[in-house]
């Protein structure tokens, strides 16, 4: 097992945002110590009008006042699902090229884009289909990308059907890094934003063999528990997945991008006991993260 320190520790500021807005947000990730963060592109969800002028002056507001604060954007989140429910082709690939130019503008390396996934996409069905169509959608891309330098981060996923969670596009290592390699013999533009959450709900193991499978292509996480269940994302300790083993096969793989927990379940109404929860923790995080690189 490689030594991978120092830690570095991210969180998803989704919830964050949702109670307090994006720069109150930030400032709290500062007090915390968080440094890095997983920003979500609330302003290109479905219900973003296209026919706004795009938001410059916001972004770069945002990432001056971030540079002050010593908080960084490593990576953004575009707005999901992505699949044409409501929405034309066109638009939903008008929103996610914006993304991908607020992402360059906050100084992300990288932005987590969902793959396409429909019911019928259940995972032994209509393989061939779902390839073809995820290929053609990421690759729509490709020239925001080219211009901002910005890498596209595919996550994997899960469908929510009625009998329960099932696998979809993008549920296992092996079609992930098919699709990855064929996205990138076009343009080396695409990677693996790793869920262990989410892989917990479809493995036996919390994604430890998927995450070998991908190896060198993860170069994003999303880190978060669950029961095996349903995707709570729930801090660290509190469900099935087997951390240790998780930051065990991080380090095997060389994995030395931020540790990005995505968390739903701290306090959201009060500051004060949310900046205490997020600074605890931190501190518990590194300090498993480090003892597993000790104990291997």
């Amino acid at each position: 097992m490689k030594h991978a320190l120092p830690i570095r520790l991210g969180i998803s500021d989704v919830s964050l945002v949702k109670h307090y807005g994006e720069a109150a947000a930030f400032d709290i990730m500062a007090e915390a110590a968080v440094p890095y963060v997983d920003h979500h592109l609330e302003r290109f969800d479905p219900a973003y009008r296209l026919e706004r002028e795009f938001p410059f002056d916001f972004y770069t507001a945002l990432r001056n006042g971030n540079d002050a604060r010593g908080v960084s954007v490593v990576q953004t989140h575009a707005f999901h699902p992505t699949e044409a429910l409501r929405v034309s082709e066109a638009e939903i690939t008008e929103r996610l090229c914006r993304s991908v130019r607020a992402s360059a503008i906050l100084g992300a390396k990288y932005i987590v884009v969902h793959p396409q996934k429909e019911l019928r996409y259940a995972y032994e069905a209509c393989k061939d289909e779902r390839m073809t169509r995820n290929l053609k959608f990421y690759r729509v891309l490709i020239p925001a990308l080219g211009e901002t330098g910005v890498k596209c981060a595919l996550e994997n996923m899960f469908y929510r059907a009625p009998e329960g969670i099932v696998p979809t596009v993008l549920s296992y290592g092996d079609e992930m890094a098919e699709m990855i390699d064929r996205l990138n013999a076009d343009a080396p533009f695409f990677c693996a934003c790793m869920d262990f959450g989410h892989a917990n709900l479809l493995t036996d193991d919390g994604g430890i063999a998927m995450a070998d499978t991908l190896g060198s292509r993860i170069v994003a996480v999303h880190l978060h528990d669950n029961d095996g269940i349903d995707d709570l994302h729930a801090s660290p300790g509190k469900g099935s997945v087997p951390w240790r083993n998780v930051f065990g096969v991080l380090s095997d793989i060389g994995f030395d991008g931020v540790y990005n927990f995505e968390l739903h379940d701290y306090p959201g109404a009060d500051r004060a006991a949310t900046v205490r929860r997020l600074s605890e923790t931190r501190s518990a995080l590194e300090t498993l993260i480090k003892d597993t690189c000790r104990l291997s």
